[in-house]
């Protein structure tokens, strides 16, 4: 996950023309992501590789500009990159 500045916005966009917006917070320990019409904040979680972000069912997993996004209406959100 590319994360920017504090309170930076992210535009993604990912395969069949799917788009998503990511803005990080807490010094990267959540971020809102808002896809499918919908908006959720995703609190940081432990990841292998990468960082990982989750609530529910709802998840969020990249590595540098390259994100993939599950758990939201119209997902899943693959191979996505930061615009």
């Amino acid at each position: 996950v590319h994360a920017p500045s504090e309170g930076g916005e992210i535009r993604y966009r990912c395969q069949a023309g799917k788009t998503f917006t990511a803005a990080y917070a807490l010094h990267g320990k959540r971020v809102v992501v808002s896809a499918g019409g919908v908006t959720r904040a995703l609190k940081l979680a432990r990841s292998a590789s990468g960082a990982r972000y989750t609530a529910g069912d709802a998840e969020i997993w990249g590595k540098g500009p390259a994100a993939t996004l599950k758990g939201f209406p119209g997902g899943p959100y693959l191979d996505c990159n930061a615009q």
